[in-house]
């Protein structure tokens, strides 16, 4: 819509001053307006198209750069909007997929058998809960700190 804006400006621009007829008529009490003489008693009018004035041709001007740049902005604003929500969703997943894997672990956790063997095998999945939860940490940070550098630098 914009660009509409920036084409019809030019072509005014471009289009020297003209000049057309308008004419103003009356039938049965009532007042026309028309491109040819409607009736007998028809008064033609003049009605000048020129170029805008300077002053209103930069208004227009700086009025077009205006919009452009609230278009632009708001471009900009809805890519970084898109790009948080992609970075909000990885984050969702490596949460998911840490906490799918903590769960079966504590889940083969509870059959561990009441003596050495299994209090051995306990502290094996232990170790390995803290081996999953030390390989998402440093990524689900990431992402984090992804996010948050995103946010500062939305429009």
């Amino acid at each position: 819509m914009t660009r509409n804006l920036v084409i019809s400006i030019v072509l005014l621009a471009a289009i020297p001053a003209a000049q057309a007829a308008v004419y103003k008529c009356t039938i049965n009490g009532a007042t026309e307006f028309s491109d040819r003489p409607c009736a007998p008693n028809a008064q033609r009018h003049e009605v000048s198209f020129g170029r805008p004035s300077e002053a209103d041709a930069a208004a227009s001007r700086e009025r077009t750069q205006q919009a452009l740049g609230r278009g632009l902005l708001e471009r900009q604003r809805r890519r970084v909007d898109r790009q948080i929500a992609d970075a909000e969703e990885r984050r969702a997943r490596l949460e998911m997929r840490r906490d799918s894997e903590l769960a079966a672990l504590r889940a083969d956790k509870t059959r561990a058998a009441n003596n050495l063997a299994g209090a051995t095998w306990e502290n094996s999945i232990a170790t390995e809960m803290q081996a999953v939860v030390m390989r998402y940490e440093p990524q689900i940070k990431a992402v984090i700190d992804e996010i948050t550098a995103l946010k500062a630098r939305r429009p």
